[in-house]
């Protein structure tokens, strides 16, 4: 891969991440819901171990294995959680880090989903000079969210 293709391998996958900024955001919703579900829905009878209701005989196999399967599913699920988290805060200061105008730029179009077009008029620069702050705006963050891997050449 040449410098300048690896360089837009990360401002797609930057700005991939940056329209899917909501998305991400509702899945985490989703997993706490999902998580929370399945925890009303589980009564097993014993002891109580990590939060979660244990069979501790041997004398039903089915109630010990349903209940390891939940332990299981609920580490996945915060893990998948936690990811999550950590790449929206990662994206969050990325943008905070940037200036005032290039962040904006990056609010209205990618998160908010505002159209180019709107944004423009309602901004006080010219069309050229916002898709300049917009571009620049995406390769400080995909340095952010990558490294400085990014910009070795």
């Amino acid at each position: 891969m040449t410098d300048s293709n690896k360089e837009k391998t990360y401002k797609r996958e930057t700005k991939k991440l940056l329209r899917n900024y909501n998305q991400i955001k509702l899945n985490i919703e989703i997993l706490k819901e999902e998580k929370e579900r399945a925890d009303l829905f589980v009564s097993l009878p014993a002891i109580t171990y990590d939060s979660v209701n244990v069979q501790t005989s041997t004398a039903n196999d089915g109630v010990e294995k349903d209940a390891m399967r939940l332990m299981h599913r609920n580490k996945m699920i915060d893990l998948d959680i936690k990811e999550n988290e950590y790449l929206l805060n990662k994206i969050d200061r990325a943008i905070n880090s940037l200036p005032e105008i290039e962040a904006q730029i990056i609010k209205l179009f990618y998160i908010e989903k505002n159209s180019w077009n709107s944004i423009v008029r309602s901004m006080c620069y010219s069309e050229r000079n916002l898709r300049y702050k917009r571009d620049e705006a995406v390769l400080s963050i995909a340095v952010a969210l990558f490294g400085s891997t990014v910009l070795k050449r």
